[in-house]
């Protein structure tokens, strides 16, 4: 069922019209394991991108980026995000942020230490989250510093404290 994008509750389902007898109930076991996998993947393949960028930059570490984000659903309402990171000079991606504005803590007001939020705000400002957000490090630090550029196709919009959006970004990370 993983292949085609369904989880646990599809496979009984679906076994269960086929007349079948039920998937493994240690479904959670194995997404665990695979999610293990993808992360220490990610984490190699983003560390990598870093050691490629700085040497790329001659070995400083101010490594120009751009910034792009996106969400679930189209429009306004989605509850999840994602948001990229890019050297300007590789094309690799060296950093990811992903966002939730969802809470499936039972009591909303005091959240478990475990809750996937980590986000507050209208979906549209999930773009340009971690550029805007104060004291942002991103998860190849110390190893660089991203930079975005301000011109041609990097060009990012990154929001303020009031709110408002600016052209450019021009402060430094790390």
């Amino acid at each position: 069922m993983r292949c085609i994008g369904k989880g646990a509750e599809s496979a009984v389902m679906f076994c269960g019209i086929m007349n079948l007898p039920p998937p493994p109930t240690k479904f959670t076991k194995f997404n665990n394991n695979l999610l293990q996998a993808a992360r220490e993947t990610c984490e190699e393949s983003m560390a990598e991108a870093v050691h490629e960028a700085v040497e790329e930059n001659e070995g400083g570490r101010d490594i120009a980026v751009a910034v792009d984000g996106s969400w679930q659903k189209r429009g306004f309402s989605s509850k999840n995000g994602v948001v990229t990171v890019t050297s300007v000079d590789t094309g690799k991606v060296i950093d990811v942020e992903i966002l939730s504005k969802h809470c499936i803590c039972p009591n909303k007001t005091k959240h478990l230490q475990n809750c996937k939020r980590n986000f507050v705000g209208y979906s549209g400002k999930m773009e340009a989250f971690p550029s805007g957000r104060k004291g942002w490090v991103p998860s190849c630090h110390p190893r660089c510093h991203p930079r975005p550029r301000q011109d041609g196709p990097t060009h990012t919009l990154a929001s303020t404290p009031n709110g408002k959006k600016k052209s450019g970004w021009n402060s430094q990370l790390g």
